[in-house]
């Protein structure tokens, strides 16, 4: 059986006792639902996004000093998941910086298969 949506949400802290919850439900496609952890990588990067866009300066400012955990690449299939959604435009390089820690080893893989990071 495979999935057929996903749900993110995200709840963030704006201070002063406040907090905002975001969440989106996303349909997925076949290709999609065979990938699920891309999915959510996915999801989770653009309600960060739009969080960024919708909230104060202070929280971006908190988000993009790395507030954020990025995912180490662990094993060569999470790397050959990352290196084909960024081949097949699901993920930009940006968001590979962004979303990933990446080794010098996994650098040089990533170059040699024609992605700069």
């Amino acid at each position: 059986m495979k999935a057929t949506t996903i749900t993110m949400q995200i709840v963030k802290n704006l201070g002063n006792y406040e907090m905002v919850r975001l969440e989106a439900t996303y349909t997925l496609t076949e290709m999609e639902a065979d990938h699920i952890e891309d999915s959510f990588v996915n999801a989770r990067s653009q309600l960060e996004r739009a969080f960024k866009k919708a909230y104060n300066k202070t929280e971006i400012e908190r988000v993009e000093k790395g507030a954020i955990e990025k995912i180490a690449l662990t094993d060569k299939r999470q790397i050959s998941r990352v290196l084909k959604a960024v081949r097949d435009g699901k993920l930009s390089i940006e968001e590979v910086r962004e979303q990933f820690e990446i080794t010098d080893e996994q650098r040089d893989f990533f170059s040699v298969n024609g992605i700069e990071l």
